[in-house]
């Protein structure tokens, strides 16, 4: 077994590959790059926020990305872009989530959609 593994290894390091075993979230060989990594990093040194906004949420896919990663906190997205505030509202209605529409200044100025 271990001269195959010796083999696999040269083979895969002849082709410009490394293989190993992913680091733990929190630990110092972890990689930067990847959002969710960096943000299960965050939660492995202990930050747990209590609140986390999506500013531009769109069809709010960043919200459910990062919701498994904190799912203690509560998630506010806001869109405030009339062009996505249609597909917003029917992606966040498709999911269960409440909608508020808020309005953003006086009477007669453009809604704002927050989901939570």
């Amino acid at each position: 077994m271990t001269s195959f593994t010796n083999f696999s290894k040269r083979l895969v390091s002849a082709a410009g590959y490394t293989i190993r075993r992913p680091a733990a979230p929190g630990g110092h060989l972890r990689g930067i790059g990847n959002q969710d990594d960096v943000l299960a990093d965050f939660k492995a040194r202990g930050f747990k926020p209590g609140r986390v906004f999506d500013i531009g949420a769109a069809g709010g896919t960043w919200t459910d990305a990062v919701r498994p990663i904190f799912p203690e906190a509560r998630f506010l997205s806001v869109e405030p872009r009339q062009t996505a505030r249609e597909p917003a509202v029917r992606a966040g209605l498709a999911r269960g989530k409440q909608l508020r529409r808020l309005p953003i200044g006086t009477l007669g100025t453009p809604r704002l959609y927050v989901g939570r």
